[in-house]
């Protein structure tokens, strides 16, 4: 096997990373990480002796980017905390649907009128039954809110 001596490089984290860390952190992570992902979805800079030096100024930048998806995080969590979306399936006698509700079909009624939410801030299981079912929307750095989807029945089909 040919195993290369250098496999890591050093970064300056823009972007709050869950497995590596916060906004203006210096680590280190492997090549193929850096290239692939961090790097061309601008969740960090290669850590250069100019960036290294600017490293303070990035880093407030990057904190106020984060203070403003907050506030907007906030605003929607607070927006959208107890609204009842109400949706009909069809089901049997018992209130069994014939086919399930899920995460697709509710951001598509949370975003009927205007985009709101995105698919991946949707927390469910599909639903299965006829009734109201509270679901948890979570969004920017863990601020969530819950609303509520009223399933009925079709009257006739």
């Amino acid at each position: 096997m040919n195993k290369k001596t250098n496999t890591k490089t050093g970064l300056i984290l823009l972007k709050q990373v869950k497995s590596l860390g916060k906004v203006g952190d210096l680590v280190e992570v492997r090549r193929g990480y850096a290239r692939n992902w961090l790097l061309p979805y601008g969740y960090a800079l290669k850590a250069t002796k100019e960036v290294l030096l600017n490293r303070e100024q990035l880093k407030s930048q990057a904190l106020q980017d984060v203070d403003k998806q907050v506030a907007a995080a906030q605003q929607l969590a607070a927006r959208l905390e107890g609204t009842v979306y109400t949706t009909r399936a069809r089901a049997d006698a018992k209130g069994h649907l014939y086919a399930s509700i899920n995460t697709q079909d509710v951001f598509n009624l949370i975003n009927a009128k205007e985009q709101l939410v995105a698919r991946k801030d949707i927390a469910m299981s599909p639903i299965k039954t006829i009734g109201e079912h509270v679901i948890t929307l979570n969004f920017f750095n863990d601020h969530t809110c819950h609303v509520t989807i009223d399933v009925q029945r079709v009257a006739h089909f």
